[in-house]
C-alpha cells in the first residue's frame, strides 16, 4: 500500500517516504516516515548514479 499511495494519492509530498505504519514497519497502511541518515547521503547518491548509468548504458545530462 505505501508505494501505491506515494504514486497516487494527492496527499503524498515529493520528496518524503511513505512506509507500512505497523509493528517494526513491516505491514501496515501508509504512513510519512524519516528518511534515513544513509540515504541523505550526497557522494554516496552521486556514486550509486554514476554505476546505474555504467550498469544500464543509460545516461542523463543534467546538473
Amino acid at each position: 500500500m505505501p508505494p501505491l499511495y506515494a504514486a497516487t494519492s494527492p496527499a503524498a509530498k515529493s520528496g518524503r517516504l511513505y512506509g507500512p505504519d505497523g509493528l517494526g514497519q513491516l505491514s501496515g497502511g501508509p504512513k510519512e516516515l524519516a528518511v534515513y541518515r544513509s540515504a541523505r547521503d550526497e557522494a554516496d547518491a552521486a556514486r550509486l548514479w554514476e554505476i546505474s548509468e555504467t550498469l544500464t548504458g543509460v545516461t542523463y545530462g543534467g546538473a
